[in-house]
C-alpha cells in the first residue's frame, strides 16, 4: 500500500475494512498518510487497537480526514483519550467518527 499512498497526493475514500490489519499495518499505514491525505477511510471489522488508532490519528496528514469509520476493532478507553487529544488538536477537518467500544 504503501507505493499506492507515495503515488498520490490525495484520495476522496480509501476503504481497508475487514482486510485483519492489526496495530502494527496500521502503524505503517501511518506512514503511508504522511504522503497521502485521505478524506474518509474505511478500517471497520480488523484488529486495530489502542495504539494502531494513535499511530494513525497523529500521523502528519491525519487532520485531513473528514470521515472516520472504525467499528469493529479493539479499541479500549486508551483510545479513546487518544480521540479526544487528536480533537483538541488545532486545523483538523474530522467531521464524523463511527467508534465501538
Amino acid at each position: 500500500l504503501l507505493p499506492l499512498l507515495e503515488s498520490r497526493q490525495e484520495l476522496s475514500y480509501f476503504d481497508l475494512s475487514q482486510t485483519h490489519m492489526d496495530d502494527e499495518a496500521a502503524r505503517k499505514l501511518s506512514e503511508g498518510l504522511n504522503h497521502c491525505r485521505i478524506r474518509c477511510m474505511n478500517l471497520e471489522c480488523n484488529q486495530i487497537g489502542d495504539n494502531g488508532l494513535e499511530s494513525l490519528l497523529f500521523s502528519s496528514n491525519a487532520g485531513y480526514l473528514r470521515t472516520l469509520e472504525f467499528r469493529g476493532n479493539n479499541v479500549g478507553q486508551q483510545g479513546v483519550e487518544t480521540i479526544c487529544r487528536f480533537l483538541q488538536m488545532g486545523n483538523i477537518n474530522l467531521q464524523s467518527i463511527s467508534l465501538e467500544i
